[in-house]
């Protein structure tokens, strides 16, 4: 008998290893949706079944999805590019196989390639940014400073707020909202939540070149907290908490980004556009933890 490969097939939106800075003996205390204060591991927390589930990428699909490597960053499409090519090999494999007898270890093989694609190449960047998010979770500022440090860390911050649920969900939202009607939206529409697996990877990799290569221009403040309240996380952790966010009207984009990211309880990390909250890198009160 063949082996039978392992399909991973509860996909974590927030990284598991990160959530851990919050743990009390290895759980994590955390609001439930019915508002219940509860607790659980990490390792159950920020997952959703087949949430990265690659489907089979025909002619429209892959269409659509060039369009967005289109309005990507110059230096960017080539990276995308070979990414789309990967996973519509990898979409042809599964639905090759559909057509097939079930062959010996044929059914496990196929459903790895469709839950197991995407989630590996998210854990391939939260393993390369293991390092400086270690490095940050022990206070350690200054690792910041070294390049590839900072390139893993951008590169993990910009899908980990694309990839969330609520990301996706106020996504398709705005889109919804912002028909008229026109000739075309309603396929836009299906076609973005048929293939949203793929666009929240390639934004979030847009996101995160864009915060490296601003590196230098951004305001990037390192938050100590000694208060005794505790900086929280969420299944949203990174946001933007720019000013000028509270003046937008429902569904319109922001054109400015403070975010704010914790680290654990007592670290957190901000990158901003404005000089807002330049004050929080001397000291931060009860009432700004409040407020994050």
């Amino acid at each position: 008998m063949g082996q039978k490969t392992f399909v991973k097939q509860r996909h974590h939106f927030v990284w598991a290893h990160y959530l851990r800075n919050w743990s009390v003996e290895k759980n994590v205390y955390y609001v439930s949706p019915t508002g219940k204060i509860s607790k659980a591991n990490p390792n159950g927390l920020a997952v959703e079944q087949g949430f990265y589930k690659i489907h089979h990428l025909n002619a429209d699909y892959v269409k659509y999805l060039s369009m967005w490597i289109e309005k990507s960053e110059p230096g960017l499409k080539k990276l995308h590019q070979d990414f789309l090519g990967d996973f519509i090999l990898r979409s042809r494999v599964v639905k090759a196989a559909s057509g097939l007898d079930n062959l010996d270890g044929l059914e496990s093989a196929v459903a790895a390639l469709e839950f197991n694609s995407l989630e590996d190449v998210h854990s391939n960047f939260e393993s390369g940014a293991r390092k400086i998010m270690d490095e940050l979770s022990s206070g350690n500022w200054g690792a910041v400073k070294d390049d590839q440090n900072m390139l893993d860390l951008c590169c993990y911050l910009g899908h980990q707020i694309t990839r969330t649920k609520s990301f996706r969900e106020q996504s398709l939202r705005a889109i919804r909202n912002n028909m008229s009607g026109k000739v075309g939206q309603e396929s836009y529409l299906a076609l973005t939540e048929k293939n949203w697996w793929y666009v929240n990877f390639l934004v979030g990799l847009n996101a995160g070149w864009s915060f490296y290569s601003r590196r230098n221009q951004l305001n990037k403040i390192f938050l100590v907290n000694n208060t005794e309240i505790g900086f929280v996380t969420s299944d949203n952790p990174a946001i933007n908490v720019h000013p000028s966010i509270e003046c937008l009207a429902p569904g319109e984009a922001p054109v400015s980004m403070d975010l704010y990211f914790p680290i654990s309880p007592k670290y957190a990390l901000m990158m901003n556009d404005s000089n807002h909250y330049h004050r929080l890198a001397e000291r931060v009160t009860s009432n700004d933890v409040e407020f994050l």
